[in-house]
């Protein structure tokens, strides 16, 4: 059962929409947990706000996967984000079953299935809480107004997520092995967009592109990619581990394009990625950015 309170009209300034799902258990039965995705400000409880080393706001994220776990981190020690430090690592170690424990004991189910917006507040001023698990059961909860989780919860999240990311990790092919990226993209009534940018020996590329909307013209053009762009996309591949996303969950959410990208390699392995999978928020734009440089800038 979903109750909702509203406090909003289109003619205020402000307002709070409030909702919450009284069906939402307090408890989870799984231990087999397969996401785990929490953001929260936090109030450590102190005057002095600037003071380092205390943890002001973090956004933790775990992914299962069938070759281990998925997992990043972003935390913030200071008031104005110039302490804040992350890591991205795709590990051998299945977490997930130490994860739940945690989510146990920090009760993130306790306010399962409350939700609260304020408008024109950030979207980020407060938290939010998203565990799924295989079972169907979920944790979700949010507010945009406040801290959703103590300090020390705050904390233990983060240090468990600190400890996940030095486990071995799981070994992804070699970007300077790329030989090739091929685009593709579908557009409504037949048309589409095609790319392929073929990576030269001496470290720059040529793109060729071919395009066809509502009409029966196919427009066509090759060009020439340097090295510092090439690079770029190299360095964007390897800071979101792009090549990892094929075995990460489909996101619940309709992709805006139909495209995919196909990494060809040296040896003849190819990777193709989808840009429908669940993704830590601060990574999620790495296959816009290569598609931007292949397909729009050039």
């Amino acid at each position: 059962m979903l109750t909702r309170k509203m406090y909003y009209r289109e003619d205020m300034c402000g307002g709070s929409d409030t909702s919450l799902d009284t069906s939402a258990p307090k408890e989870i039965k799984s231990d087999d947990m397969i996401l785990f995705d929490v953001s929260s400000k936090l109030n450590h409880g102190l005057d002095d706000t600037h003071k380092d080393n205390l943890l002001y706001a973090f956004s933790c994220f775990a992914a299962k996967t069938a070759k281990g776990s998925f997992v990043y981190y972003q935390k913030d020690n200071n008031w104005d984000s110039s302490k804040r430090t992350s890591n991205l690592a795709y590990v051998k170690k299945d977490i997930f079953q130490d994860l739940a424990k945690l989510a146990n004991e920090c009760n993130l189910a306790k306010n399962n299935g409350y939700h609260s917006h304020t408008h024109g507040l950030p979207e980020d001023f407060g938290g939010t809480v998203r565990v799924l698990y295989s079972s169907g059961e979920k944790i979700s909860f949010s507010d945009n107004s406040s801290p959703i989780l103590s300090y020390d919860t705050g904390c233990k999240i983060c240090g468990f997520f600190e400890k996940a990311a030095k486990e071995k990790k799981v070994q992804l092919p070699n970007v300077d092995e790329l030989s090739e990226i091929r685009y593709h993209e579908e557009h409504s009534g037949g048309g589409y967009t095609k790319a392929v940018l073929s990576i030269c020996e001496d470290g720059t590329g040529i793109n060729k592109k071919e395009s066809k909307y509502d009409t029966p013209t196919v427009y066509t053009k090759e060009s020439r990619i340097d090295k510092k762009t090439i690079a770029y996309i190299k360095e964007t591949i390897g800071n979101s581990l792009l090549f990892a996303w094929p075995d990460l969950l489909k996101s619940p959410y309709e992709a805006s394009r139909n495209s995919r990208m196909t990494f060809a390699f040296k040896n003849g392995d190819e990777i193709t990625v989808r840009n429908d999978r669940e993704l830590p928020a601060q990574i999620n734009d790495a296959f816009f950015k290569i598609q931007l440089e292949i397909v729009t800038k050039h």
